[in-house]
């Protein structure tokens, strides 16, 4: 990937099954950020205030297909 992928977040137990069922089931779990560059906090995904930068949409799905592409090696 081309873009600066940065990784400045704070700790969160949103999703503490995950951690659960990945014991059973090998599994992997990323965030992507979906705020416009110079927006550092914005409402969640529950929020009716919610916005997603389109242009981090492209980013998450190069991502993803380079992590299955990957996955065999």
């Amino acid at each position: 990937l081309d873009e600066k992928i940065v990784c400045a977040m704070n700790p969160t137990t949103g999703h503490e099954e995950f951690a659960f069922l990945s014991n059973e089931i090998p599994g992997m779990y990323f965030w992507l950020g979906v705020n416009a560059p110079d927006i550092m906090e914005a409402p969640g995904n529950h929020s009716p205030y919610f916005v997603v930068d389109d242009g981090a949409l492209d980013v998450g799905v190069r991502a993803f297909i380079n992590l299955v592409s990957d996955y065999p090696n």
